[in-house]
C-alpha cells in the first residue's frame, strides 16, 4: 500500500521525502523491520523507538513515523506527528483495510448486569 494512503487520515506536523512509496509492512520494533517497511517510533517508559531508527533503516525500512525531529538518509521518508501511538493505530487500520468496519458486534447482558 502507498504511504500516502496510510497517512491520509493523519494530521502530520511535517513530511520530509516522497509519500508515493509502496509499504510492505509496519513495525514498531526495529528487530521486526524489513525491506520496504514503515517503522513507527514509539516513546516508552523504558526505551525510545527513536533511538532504533538506524537499526530499522539497516534492515530496510523506507519510511519513519516519528514524533520527534530526527535525521534520516535522503531516500527515507519521515512523517512527523504529535502522537505516534495514535498514528500507529490509524496506519494499521488503513494497512489492513479497516477490518473493524466489516464485522458486527453484539453484546448480551444478564438481568442484573453482573458480567
Amino acid at each position: 500500500m502507498l504511504l500516502s494512503g496510510l497517512i491520509e487520515k493523519l494530521n502530520p506536523v511535517n513530511i520530509s521525502g516522497c509519500v508515493d512509496i509502496d509499504i510492505k509492512s509496519i513495525a514498531y520494533d526495529s528487530r521486526r523491520a524489513e525491506k520496504d517497511s514503515l517503522f513507527v517510533c514509539i516513546e516508552g517508559t523504558v526505551a525510545d523507538g527513536h533511538k532504533f531508527i538506524k537499526d530499522a533503516i539497516e534492515k530496510g525500512a523506507k519510511a519513519l513515523l516519528v514524533q520527534k525531529e530526527v535525521e534520516a538518509p535522503s531516500d527515507v521518508t519521515v512523517v512527523q506527528v504529535n502522537n505516534t501511538r495514535y498514528a500507529l493505530a490509524c496506519v494499521s487500520a488503513a494497512f489492513y483495510g479497516y477490518p473493524s468496519n466489516r464485522f458486527k458486534l453484539i453484546g448480551v447482558t444478564g438481568t442484573k448486569g453482573k458480567t
